[in-house]
């Protein structure tokens, strides 16, 4: 009898383990598997490369790219110009401009590129994306003479302020302010030693034509023209002074005479304008 009754307590006592394991096994439910985590340790991937397309018609990317390459530029007319074709692109909404190694300035607007070093000014003028080349029109101020006396000292190196680039040429101070149209070339004049007619003279160098009107002068093809507009003396009380100007073979001549120079006050500003008409 005590060891059928130890037997039933034992046979009850598995039944009642088997019963609670069986109840655990139904209440637990399967756990969710974590989301993948990405490793910090891993780099991330890399970005690809962005290059900005460069100018249209630009001569200073495609002056870079012949330095690194050490191919020569096509020069027309003796300027440091490269032979670049132009191409359809969007209207520009400010001028463009940069300083390169060498201290050359280069500018870029809607109608014209230009470049500025110690020999002058180069403008090259767009004639539409029929032209078959460049027509560089380079001005080099090659005298100002007031009276006997010539205010122009030998050497000068442009700077680039702001949108005008400043020549620092001794007596007189040539700048010219660049527009997305054109570039208005000024001589400034703080002081004049002594009295007498002012003259300047600019030599151009261009394969286009002179035209010379009635008080202006061009430069023109069948594809247009670069114009170089009468010159007015403005005093520092924003008095105007007439300005002869002339055109001998390839030299720029402007005159303020000595009347108007004797009533003018300093500082004194020469202000032709230059600008591109294109036919088509």
């Amino acid at each position: 009898m005590k060891i059928l009754a130890i037997l039933s307590i034992v046979s009850v006592l598995a039944s009642t383990t088997q019963a609670r394991a069986t109840a655990q096994s139904e209440v637990r439910r399967p756990s969710t598997p974590l989301p993948a985590v990405e490793d910090v340790k891993t780099p991330p991937p890399a970005l690809p490369e962005i290059s900005m397309p460069p100018l249209v018609g630009s001569h200073t990317a495609r002056e870079l790219d012949a330095r690194k390459s050490g191919s020569a530029l096509n020069v027309r007319a003796g300027a440091n110009v490269a032979n670049v074709t132009s191409t359809t692109h969007a209207p520009l909404a400010r001028v463009l401009t940069m300083t390169t190694e060498e201290g050359k300035v280069w500018a870029r607007g809607r109608r014209y590129k230009a470049s500025f070093g110690p020999e002058g000014a180069t403008y090259v003028p767009f004639f539409g994306s029929a032209a078959p080349t460049n027509y560089p029109v380079v001005f080099t101020t090659r005298a100002v003479h007031l009276g006997a006396q010539d205010l122009l000292c030998a050497t000068a190196t442009p700077v680039l302020e702001g949108d005008s680039v400043v020549i620092d040429r001794g007596g007189v101070i040539e700048r010219w302010n660049l527009s997305l149209e054109g570039a208005e070339q000024q001589f400034v004049f703080a002081s004049l030693p002594e009295s007498g007619d002012l003259v300047l003279s600019i030599d151009v160098t261009t394969d286009l034509e002179p035209v010379v009107g009635q008080g202006s002068i061009s430069f023109a093809n069948e594809l247009g023209r670069v114009d170089y507009g009468s010159a007015t003396a403005v005093d520092a009380r924003g008095q105007q002074f007439a300005m002869t100007s002339t055109c001998t073979g390839r030299t720029i001549e402007l005159r303020l005479d000595a009347d108007s120079l004797a009533r003018a006050q300093l500082p004194l500003v020469v202000d032709p304008i230059v600008s591109t008409f294109a036919i088509n």
